[in-house]
């Protein structure tokens, strides 16, 4: 049986200086976009908020990155320290 894989990613909103080297002292960071990928998916999950006329938000809003935490878990039977998408939200404090 082949190995399988889950990929994510998670930008943050804030812009820091280069020389930032405490992320904690330029809280909140905020979520701008996120997206996850396993291998037995076709496609990658996209996360991010809109504005009005439908273009990308450039922050995420709380409520979308609450309804990610309701999406059905990705099959991790095969990993040895599944990725909880519960510790998701806990960028955004």
């Amino acid at each position: 049986m082949p190995k399988k894989y889950a990929a994510f990613d998670i930008e943050t909103a804030k812009v820091l200086p280069a020389s930032a080297d405490d992320l904690k002292s330029h809280r909140p960071l905020g979520i701008s976009c996120a997206a996850l990928w396993c291998t037995d998916q076709d496609e990658p999950e996209l996360f991010y908020s809109q504005t009005p006329d439908g273009s990308p938000a450039p922050r995420m809003s709380r409520l979308p990155v609450e309804k990610a935490t309701e999406l059905p878990k990705p099959d991790t039977f095969w990993m040895d320290n599944p990725w909880k998408r519960s510790k998701f939200t806990g960028w955004l404090d």
